[in-house]
């Protein structure tokens, strides 16, 4: 029966039958084998991120014999879906793994293999299932056969990264036959630790801050007793700086208290003002610095000295 003789109905039915038609809608609904549109990245859809998978790599091919490089390469990489098949087994275990491993093959004048090892002792911790498996499967592989009838020797530098599926910052080489370094990124700086005291602070007038490093207990030993001199302190800054008033930096003391408390050396450990005047002038204050009478053992503790010129604008 030909379609003339079929009525409008009819037609429009089979046309619906026969068109994929829009999902939902026809008889194609619910059948379609495309991915849905949110997967494939329509207008308005997010698109599903793609994670990198492992990956296995062949650096290069170092040969000494009758065989072109050429050739060697060619022949492993015939090979390599077996030598990814090692690694991904041993990813399972363990996701990190990942490194260089040079693979060291002797092949014979008929093109099989007669000896394989890893030099070097291989990928570290899970590696050396990677190393078993990949020796394994090597010992199977076929060369062409030697044109001189000797042997062949061959050094296969792989370099197996474990790629970013398990979100770990990817690797980062430095030498492409180097073992991956992860690079972790820097801590943030801490921030400065307040000074122990200050001078007071007064329009027109230089200051001086007193810091000191250590424990708790030095903190407190020398903080109490250095602080009592810091107005001393501020004021030898201030006779220097009448005659270079862009002078600042910072001075680091040491003192050792004797007997009763009384500062019995006394040295100036570095400065970075340049003026020796200053630094005499610090060190003579230094060695009036009151200590706790039952202080009396040589060690020697520090301050630092932070000398800076008036605050500019008014003083709160």
């Amino acid at each position: 029966m030909s379609l003339a003789h079929l009525s409008w109905p009819v037609l429009a039915g089979l046309a619906a039958l026969v068109s994929p038609g829009r999902p939902g809608t026809g008889a194609g609904a619910g059948h379609r084998d495309e991915m849905p549109e949110a997967e494939v990245g329509s207008a308005g859809a997010r698109a599903r991120p793609m994670a990198r998978p492992a990956e296995v790599r062949l650096v290069a091919v170092k040969v000494v014999g009758a065989m072109e490089e050429e050739v060697a390469r060619r022949t492993v990489l015939r090979s390599l879906a077996a030598i990814r098949f090692c690694y991904e087994k041993a990813l399972v275990v363990d996701p990190t793994v990942g490194g260089k491993m040079m693979l060291h093959l002797v092949v014979g004048a008929a093109g099989s293999v007669t000896a394989a090892d890893v030099a070097g002792g291989g990928l570290p911790g899970a590696g050396k299932r990677v190393s078993d498996c990949v020796v394994a499967r090597a010992r199977t592989f076929k060369f062409p056969a030697s044109g001189d009838g000797a042997s062949v020797d061959l050094r296969l530098p792989f370099v197996f990264t474990p790629g970013d599926a398990y979100g770990r910052p990817p690797l980062v080489y430095d030498d492409p036959i180097d073992p991956p370094v992860l690079v972790p990124p820097k801590p943030p700086k801490p921030p400065p630790a307040p000074p122990a005291c200050s001078s007071a602070v007064a329009p027109g007038r230089p200051r001086a801050a007193l810091f000191v490093t250590g424990d708790a207990a030095t903190r407190a030993i020398v903080g109490d007793a250095a602080c009592a001199r810091v107005e001393a302190l501020r004021a030898c800054y201030e006779i220097e700086r009448a005659g270079a008033p862009g002078l600042k930096g910072r001075a680091t003391l040491a003192v050792v208290a004797g007997a009763g408390g009384v500062v019995t050396k006394s040295r100036v450990k570095s400065s970075t003002h340049g003026r020796a005047a200053l630094d005499a002038c610090l060190l003579r204050i230094a060695r009036t610095i009151p200590f706790d009478g039952s202080i009396a053992d040589p060690t020697e503790r520090t301050f630092t000295v932070e000398l800076s010129p008036p605050p500019a604008g008014p003083v709160p």
